[in-house]
């Protein structure tokens, strides 16, 4: 099948992989601008750029896809298929009409709809999630279904690990969803069961000690490795990187630290406990959560908090 493909993150590498392996003709790779990062603020490609690159796949790296040159470019293009998996940007009705538009979304819809179903399906504590493959229209993440595969949510599954296993399962459904396309039953969503599954922003990341012990290790793992779960500790921002959970049904007080030991911080929320194990401090780089209570001399009794959520 000649195809066009719009992907940016590691997650869609593997989906245009499979397509390739699956000797599928990619007549053109469409990802998100080079970005800034670090600070020296050097340009750096996304993921799906340095494998197309490394596959001399062609590239095209539209700055609003919906932009009349934009458009011009991608629908002269013969494409059976428009494949989309975690791009980035909007697709408009133009692009929707002009081809068969698949998305391969990480989630198991109508749930967590949206920009980041992966650490959501963390964050909110569920057992399991998927990959489901749908026909794209105007709505976010609201088209008919197509084919969709579970995926089993492990306690200390994070973003990173979660994100890998799903792309692996969206490799394989990709491919069984293009091959049987013809022969696929569309099923409209159920819009009564729908959740979302918002952009994460900077208060997202905060970690409420009021809550349970376990909320807390959900939000750590589900932003780890970004953009991470934060705290503070003497008005200084601590990044929490690696948790474990401490079944522990006690009452704490929030952010209390109850006990420091080499394998890292157990820290008390209103109900339960987890035990943080790599931190990055603010201006330093990741380490150990033990070698972090022996530099800033913390004890038994100390307290985290967050702007919005301050220990009481």
């Amino acid at each position: 099948m000649n195809i066009v493909f719009a992907g940016t993150s590691s997650f869609a590498v593997e989906i245009l992989k499979s397509l390739l392996n699956n000797n599928h003709n990619i007549l053109c790779v469409i990802t998100q601008p080079d970005k800034p990062t670090g600070r020296k603020k050097i340009l750096t490609s996304g993921p799906v750029k340095i494998f197309a690159q490394e596959n001399s796949l062609p590239i095209f790296q539209p700055i609003k896809i919906n932009s009349p040159e934009s458009l011009e470019k991608i629908t002269s293009f013969p494409a059976d298929f428009f494949v989309v998996a975690a791009y980035g940007q909007k697709i408009g009705k133009t692009l929707l009409d002009w081809s068969i538009p698949i998305n391969v979304h990480g989630s198991l819809l109508p749930l967590l709809r949206g920009a980041a179903p992966i650490q959501y399906s963390i964050i909110k504590g569920f057992k399991e999630t998927g990959i489901t493959t749908m026909l794209m229209n105007e709505g976010m993440d609201t088209g008919d279904m197509l084919l969709k595969k579970s995926c089993p949510i492990d306690i200390n599954d994070n973003y990173f690990s979660l994100s890998d296993k799903l792309a692996q399962l969206g490799a394989e459904l990709i491919i069984e969803t293009i091959n049987n396309f013809e022969h696929i039953t569309k099923i409209p969503q159920d819009d009564s069961l729908a959740t979302l599954a918002k952009s994460i922003k900077p208060e997202d990341t905060l970690i409420d000690f009021t809550k349970e012990g376990l909320d807390a290790h959900n939000l750590i793992r589900g932003l780890y490795p970004k953009p991470n779960a934060i705290s503070k500790f003497n008005d200084k921002i601590v990044k929490f990187l690696v948790s474990d959970y401490i079944e522990d049904s006690n009452n704490h007080n929030p952010g209390e630290v109850l006990k420091i030991s080499k394998e890292g911080i157990t820290i008390g929320c209103a109900t339960g406990a987890f035990l943080i194990k790599e931190c990055q401090p603010e201006g330093s780089k990741a380490m150990k959560a033990y070698d972090f209570a022996q530099g800033r001399h913390i004890k038994v009794g100390d307290t985290f908090y967050n702007e919005n959520h301050k220990s009481l």
